[in-house]
């Protein structure tokens, strides 16, 4: 993959979010993703991002 398509690929994972599109995260994020919007509060899987 080049720089470009890197890119391009983080604009759209965060076009996705501030769009409200969680449930299109699924196309970006493994399954065991965890997001941590704060430090100490892991949301385990894309389902938890909303």
């Amino acid at each position: 993959m080049s720089l470009e398509n890197n890119k391009e690929l983080v604009r759209r994972f965060f076009e996705t979010i501030e769009q409200e599109k969680y449930d299109d995260l699924k196309d970006f994020c493994h399954k065991d993703f965890v997001f941590y919007p704060q430090l100490d509060t892991p949301f385990p899987g894309v389902e938890e991002v909303n």
